[in-house]
């Protein structure tokens, strides 16, 4: 509505993962980067289906690891309409990514535990990417 430009990169995981029914199937995640006039800058992750465990009384704590250095845990955010598919990420990770050629994520996932998802972050130039969000 603001006539203002919305920025997206999105990556798909290289991996697949396999949850139970209800959630049943293979499936990618994606990795989000987005720059936004009136929301700001966010990094997210997204699953089609499933439920990614985060809640305002535990929290989001999301490990990640880049290339071949130690893990470490983010606090990752529920989305504003409590979608269980999503996890906000802080955006300071861009920073990480563009240094990178590999990222992996570590999610709790309702009834199917801990899930890894890994994308190539390789060829990442964050200069491309910005100039298009408040």
């Amino acid at each position: 509505m603001s006539g203002k430009m919305v920025r997206e990169a999105v990556l798909r995981s290289k991996n697949k993962i396999q949850l139970r029914d209800p959630y049943g199937g293979a499936q990618h995640a994606r990795l989000i980067l987005r720059e936004h006039p009136e929301l700001g800058k966010d990094v997210i992750l997204e699953i089609d289906r499933g439920q990614i465990l985060c809640n305002a009384y535990s929290g989001c704590p999301i490990r990640v690891r880049f290339d071949d250095g130690r893990h470490r845990t983010y606090s990752g955010n529920e989305p504003a309409d409590h979608g269980t598919e999503t996890v906000f990420l802080p955006y300071s990770l861009v920073t990480r990514i563009a240094a990178s050629k590999r990222m992996r994520v570590e999610i709790p996932v309702y009834e199917n535990g801990l899930q890894v998802l890994e994308f190539d972050v390789s060829g990442f130039d964050p200069s491309a990417f910005k100039g298009g969000g408040g």
